[in-house]
């Protein structure tokens, strides 16, 4: 009988997995981003700022709304679709869709109460033209609760090349609906919300035809889903994600929440919008974590079920070298010069947010500390560990709030947000020690030093970048001055975020932050990006340098 490979084996063995599916999944989440950031950036550059205030206080009253209506059915499709189908229970699939969809009910019961309460809502907030704009984000709770319940029944299928079909079609018509309202119409209140609601229409469109062909594969064999086990199991297992899910609303929402009802008219709606983009530019940083996550998670997972617990805590230290490897030189830029990107990609009236965008993506990575543990937690189906820490970051972040915004405004917001994420993420690792062992590899706290020591000489030449892009040449005049001015700015910024990588990359390697898996795993990216051997080669030597023992 052969011997069980060892745990570097499958530590080797699974690194191949994740090499062939790294690239094209970041490639993948970067593209999406991409073209929610220019989004982002279109509203903020044609709509004002006390439009684009109300439409994100307005989208998250209404977000909320829907989330409640939802009573953790979406939950429960994820996990218990692939577990019937495991068991060959596929009548259960089909009766578990079935009640799903009747969930949509309480949505449109949900859409047609924030419609009529809409005056009430407005009223609490001292803001009139809230009403409306809650009024037209009303239809998207119901257009976006269908949505939920095909997009879950899919991941629970693991169609996710679909799911990420139907996710990039709503994505695409959101921009090409808001970019045609604003020049037909201009860009309002009501244009804003109109192409953010209706941009759901053509993605459910698609979704018809992709659950016709799912449905017709699933064999209407096996018992039904009795009520017994729907009622005792089922839902009380939705309900606790949807506790766990109403404590991330809770964090990523009490900021403009209390923005909103703490400052008084126009002001607030202008805070919230200096804010709202503010953290979605910082929310940058969380793209590159939840990427190498997702490449991660079913790996680490499949280790856990085999209770390879060595192969398991090797491959989560691979995981966390790799998200801050990627992570922090790029958060340098973010974090050193704020108020110079807001006003790049978002316009000059944004610049003012920049000591809360750099507070709130410090937040962020201090959360990517932790981003590894929470992913196996995830796999581990650990609910209840989940609720504890999520629910202690909540109730901080909501108890912080208040005083903070009432004596710092947005930046006080942003470091309620930040050190609720520093809460989660030590409550995280205390955790991730005593269920799985796992502690915090030496290699990240070097990386964290080579993190420093670029941030600190990046800083010292601060002042000379920032009065070079001040004097940076526009080609032309009128509108070609314009574009030229900021085509050359973004090339400065890529200059600094590559000056970022030069200075970090080389001090990383010196403090030796690597092992020999981290190399063998860049070589198989770098194959399946079809980068030249020649390149590829000199990568592997330098590499080298930095690896440990």
């Amino acid at each position: 009988m052969e011997d069980a490979p060892s745990s570097g084996e499958a530590l080797s063995e699974h690194s191949k997995s994740v090499a062939k599916g790294s690239f094209w999944t970041l490639l993948g989440s970067v593209v999406f981003k991409l073209i929610s950031f220019v989004y982002v950036i279109i509203i903020a550059r044609m709509a004002s700022q006390d439009d684009v205030g109300i439409f994100y206080l307005a989208l998250g009253i209404c977000g909320i709304a829907g989330f409640l209506a939802e009573f953790g059915i979406l939950g429960s499709l994820t996990r218990y679709v692939p577990y019937f189908e495991g068991k060959g229970d596929y009548r259960k699939v089909r009766d578990l869709l079935f009640f799903s969809f009747l969930s949509v009910i309480p949505a449109i019961l949900a859409a047609l109460i924030v419609f009529f309460a809409a005056g009430i809502i407005g009223s609490f907030y001292h803001n009139d033209r809230l009403v409306g704009a809650m009024q037209f984000l009303s239809v998207f709770i119901a257009l976006n609760g269908i949505y939920k319940i095909v997009g879950s029944f899919l991941v629970g299928r693991a169609d996710m090349k679909s799911n990420q079909l139907i996710s990039n079609i709503q994505n695409v018509s959101k921009l090409i609906l808001a970019v045609a309202l604003f020049y037909l119409f201009g860009a309002s209140i009501a244009t804003l919300c109109a192409s953010y609601a209706l941009s759901y229409i053509p993605s459910l469109i698609v979704s018809y035809f992709l659950m016709r062909k799912h449905i017709s594969t699933i064999p209407d064999s096996g018992e039904p889903l009795k009520s017994d086990q729907l009622i005792h199991e089922i839902i009380p297992f939705g309900f606790m994600l949807s506790l766990l899910g109403s404590f991330v609303i809770l964090i990523s929402s009490t900021d403009r929440m209390f923005l909103g009802w703490l400052m008084t008219g126009d002001d607030s709606a202008r805070l919230i919008a200096l804010y709202s983009m503010a953290a979605n530019l910082g929310y940058v940083i969380a793209l590159f974590p939840g990427s190498i996550g997702g490449i991660f998670l079913p790996l680490i997972s499949r280790l856990f079920g085999k209770d390879d617990k060595d192969g398991m805590r090797a491959l989560m230290e691979t995981s966390q070298r790799w998200m801050l490897f990627i992570t922090l030189p790029i958060s340098l830029i973010l974090i050193l010069f704020p108020s110079e990107l807001l006003s790049l990609f978002y316009g000059s009236q944004y610049a003012p947010a920049g000591m809360t965008m750099a507070i709130f993506t410090i937040g962020i990575v201090i959360q990517s500390f932790s981003s590894v543990i929470s992913l196996v937690l995830a796999g581990a189906r650990r609910i209840d560990i989940e609720l504890k820490i999520m629910g202690a970051a909540g109730v901080i972040n909501v108890i912080l709030s208040i005083p903070m915004i009432i004596y710092f405004g947005i930046e006080g917001a942003a470091a309620a947000s930040a050190f609720s994420f520093l809460v989660m993420t030590i409550l995280t690792l205390h955790f991730g020690k005593k269920l799985f062992g796992f502690e915090m590899p030496k290699e990240a706290y070097k990386l964290t030093l080579a993190f420093i020591l670029a941030g600190v000489i990046i800083l010292a030449i601060k002042p000379a970048a920032s009065s070079l892009l001040s004097f940076l040449p526009s080609i032309g005049s009128g509108d070609l001055a314009a574009y030229s001015g900021k085509i050359i700015s973004l090339a400065f910024v890529g200059i600094l975020t590559l000056l970022a990588f030069a200075i970090f990359v080389p001090s990383a390697l010196i403090l030796k932050c690597f092992k020999k898996e981290d190399i063998e795993l860049m070589k198989g990216i770098m194959r399946r990006a079809m980068v030249p051997r020649q390149i590829a080669d000199f990568a592997e030597r330098m590499a080298l340098y930095g690896v440990s023992g």
